[in-house]
């Protein structure tokens, strides 16, 4: 389950699909209805650098808090451009394609499923990525 709403929000990010889409995939993704799940509530950003020794820990955010800070986001991404001469096309491609409803529709899709990794990546060499429902 976790390769497939990874593999369709990647569809998603490289616009192969659109949101609405997105959404439907993941509502008909085929759940254990014997397991029982909590839903999920909060996503947790862990960065680590070790070559570099840095690394950067984001507390859990709620997910209500991320659909408030993403439409305003998004609001602010649509009024700047509006004004902004200098923005690169690919920006202005993604803040076109999404809006606060989609955004908060997908958020809602992915707090069914349950605690999984959103991200894991490890290169190998020490720097590791990993975001998390939980």
């Amino acid at each position: 389950m976790k390769n497939s709403i990874q593999d369709i929000l990647h569809r998603l990010s490289i616009g192969e699909i659109d949101s609405e889409k997105a959404v439907n995939l993941i509502k008909n993704i085929d759940t254990n209805s014997d397991v029982v799940r909590r839903k999920a509530s909060k996503l947790k950003i862990i960065v680590v650098d070790k070559k570099e020794n840095q690394s950067i820990r984001i507390p859990a955010i709620p997910f209500w808090l991320l659909s408030f800070l993403g439409s305003m986001g998004l609001g602010i991404g649509s009024i700047a451009l509006r004004f902004s001469k200098n923005l690169d096309e690919y920006p202005k491609e993604a803040l076109k394609a999404i809006n606060s409803k989609d955004l908060r529709k997908i958020l809602k899709e992915i707090k069914k499923y349950g605690p999984f990794d959103l991200v894991d990546v490890d290169d190998g060499d020490g720097t590791i990525v990993k975001i998390s429902v939980f």
